[in-house]
């Protein structure tokens, strides 16, 4: 808290410190205005994937699957996810653990620009893109501002619709309130880009963590961010197989592909 008085009292010397508690709820405010309308979504390595999703019929936990495109730490999960929740870990089946994903402002062109921080932070996860509907995942969405897996000794999660400061990671508090402190006294009326929002707090993007399942009915689209390039994918996609194309439509599923900065539903 020194740190951040500090900065305050540089940025605008000739004002009043803001006590600790103030600080706090200011950031608080903040968050919950950045991710009011947020997406919720996850990525998924490539297509062939995600044919094998939808003949499972759901998404599997990584308890299941015992693989991550990031760092892979089973007992760490399970310790985040029994401080977190507060299940018995030793005894909840693999399939009842929450499944990953993250928060975005969902328009999937500006998501697919190399420039994109929202986009740049999820990349390695993969180059499709599943938006699930809000209203079916409605109250069964957590969220830790930065990745749960490092921030668990110094953070918790909190409901999506509800973040606050203690939610985010210790070390990108500092960022977040000074963030949170200047919107609010310069133009506390103005919207809040997302893009620069996970850009001004430091994290590389916003986790949610998805409870009871992810089945196909709570999918609202699937869009591939067609031949991206990432040193964590070798051989992209560029067009959608009509394979999936048709399996999503059977299921009532957008299928969308952005190519050159342009969205076509299939």
């Amino acid at each position: 808290m020194t740190w951040i008085k500090e900065d305050i009292a540089r940025m605008y010397p000739n004002e009043p410190v803001p006590t600790e508690e103030q600080l706090k709820q200011i950031t608080t405010d903040y968050l919950r205005k950045a991710m009011k309308d947020v997406s919720y979504q996850i990525r998924v390595p490539n297509c062939d994937i995600m044919q094998k999703i939808i003949a499972n019929g759901r998404f599997k936990t990584q308890m299941e699957t015992q693989s991550s495109r990031a760092a892979l730490d089973l007992e760490q999960r399970k310790n985040f996810t029994k401080n977190s929740f507060g299940v018995d870990t030793d005894t909840l089946p693999p399939e009842e653990y929450e499944v990953y994903g993250y928060a975005s402002h969902g328009d999937l062109v500006k998501e697919s620009s190399p420039d994109s921080r929202v986009g740049m932070g999820c990349e390695q996860y993969g180059q499709v893109i599943v938006t699930l509907k809000k209203d079916a995942m409605k109250h069964r969405v957590t969220t830790s501002v930065g990745d749960s897996l490092s921030n668990q000794m110094n953070a918790r999660v909190a409901m999506v619709d509800r973040p606050d400061f203690i939610s985010v990671g210790g070390k990108h508090r500092l960022e977040t309130m000074t963030a949170a402190y200047k919107h609010f006294h310069d133009n506390p009326s103005a919207p809040i880009d997302f893009e620069e929002f996970v850009g001004d707090v430091g994290v590389p993007y916003v986790e949610l963590q998805y409870h009871g399942g992810v089945k196909m009915e709570d999918i609202e689209s699937v869009t591939l961010i067609s031949n991206l390039k990432t040193s964590d994918i070798e051989d992209a996609d560029v067009d959608m197989p009509e394979e999936l194309v048709n399996s999503l439509k059977q299921l009532g599923i957008k299928a969308i592909v952005v190519k050159d900065g342009v969205a076509n539903e299939l």
